[in-house]
């Protein structure tokens, strides 16, 4: 049962509230605004340490219970309905996020790409490697800290372990997800999509800022999904070109998964990490040729010097090695094994400089 968003906004506004469980929410009025499913606003609550960010439901959630946990509240907030009736709405009381939604920031002409990039490039890794997913990952949902990193909010799509397509409420924002994404697909895989394209879209913009641009559509978007399946979006197309030119064989193979047909890409996680770390610069004389899935790459024993992102690599000869991305070939320097610790070291630095 849905309750009246007229009515559930004008209890968020009033001096008097009737709460079951909580003593009494501070409500900062001027925070207050309303998706398609409730009401937020920054808040503090008596008894309780910290400012918070209040979910009111004016329409009912099932899993809002397995997402939140002991931060729901059930039949929490009293609203009036008709000729005075109390009815009481779900809540949820989420730590607040201080800071800016990427999406207000996405298109300033000061618009620092190449640390939005860096910084989504982080949090995707740490959302692909968490537990559970989000479920609706746009940039309306992503707040830029003052410290410029990045953190999600609105989890009301996500999904968690033991949850079945019967727990799908929502299915994404249709610019952002998969096309062939439907209520069947809703498992651990349902971020990969807009992970991709988000992630493609930021790494390309902070090499041609102004190239890329030229594809922002409507929805504030580059990149068309139902056509990039399909290896038919021109923004896909030029972003693969830029990667491939400055040898950025992690962007360019998560641009990649943006062409697949699949929902889900297991190998996602892999390039994000790569995406992460420096570009190896140099290889030790002593580093093989070797095979994951269908991309080569080079190792020294177990570890991976040049992650298996390429399409050819050739083995350290004469001082040099070739790698070999799309149509593109470039050149790193090898150094003698006995030097490669230092190398390694060198270009995946374990700790910050002092």
């Amino acid at each position: 049962m849905a309750l009246d968003i007229v009515r559930v906004l004008g209890a968020l506004r009033s001096d008097v509230q009737f709460l079951r469980t909580l003593e009494h929410i501070l409500i900062e009025r001027d925070t207050i605004s309303w998706g398609s499913n409730s009401a937020t606003a920054r808040c503090r609550v008596m008894g309780m340490e910290g400012t918070f960010l209040l979910k009111c439901y004016f329409r009912r959630r099932r899993n809002a219970r397995a997402i939140y946990g002991d931060r729901f509240y059930p039949q929490e907030f009293g609203v009036a309905g008709f000729r005075g009736r109390m009815e009481y709405a779900d809540i949820a009381l989420l730590d607040w996020v201080e800071g800016t939604p990427l999406e207000t920031l996405l298109w300033r002409k000061d618009a620092d790409y190449k640390a939005f990039s860096e910084a989504f490039d982080r949090l995707a890794h740490r959302t692909l490697m968490s537990d559970g997913a989000h479920g609706d990952i746009k940039p309306e949902n992503i707040i830029v800290k003052p410290d410029g990193e990045m953190e999600l909010i609105d989890w009301d799509a996500a999904w968690r372990p033991g949850m079945s397509s019967y727990d799908a409420e929502e299915i994404g924002t249709f610019s952002y997800r998969h096309p062939m994404r439907d209520d069947t697909n809703f498992n651990k895989h349902i971020d990969d999509y807009p992970i991709a394209l988000i992630s493609t879209m930021l790494a390309a913009l902070a090499i041609d800022r102004e190239a890329m641009l030229q594809y922002r559509t409507a929805e504030n978007c580059l990149i068309n999904p139902e056509n990039a399946i399909y290896s038919k979006d021109p923004a896909v197309h030029h972003a693969l070109e830029l990667f491939e030119e400055c040898g950025d064989a992690a962007h360019y193979r998560i641009a990649k998964v943006l062409e697949s047909i699949f929902t889900s890409n297991i190998s996602l996680p892999d390039y994000i990490a790569c995406a992460i770390q420096p570009r190896p610069t140099a290889v030790p004389s002593n580093a093989t040729l070797a095979k994951e899935w269908h991309l080569y790459g080079l190792r020294v024993g177990d570890e991976w010097v040049v992650p298996p992102l390429y399409d050819w690599v050739d083995e350290p000869k004469n001082g040099i090695c070739r790698l070999t991305l799309g149509d593109s070939e470039f050149e790193i320097d090898v150094v003698e094994a006995e030097e490669s610790t230092e190398a390694v070291d060198e270009a995946n630095p374990s700790e910050p400089p002092l």
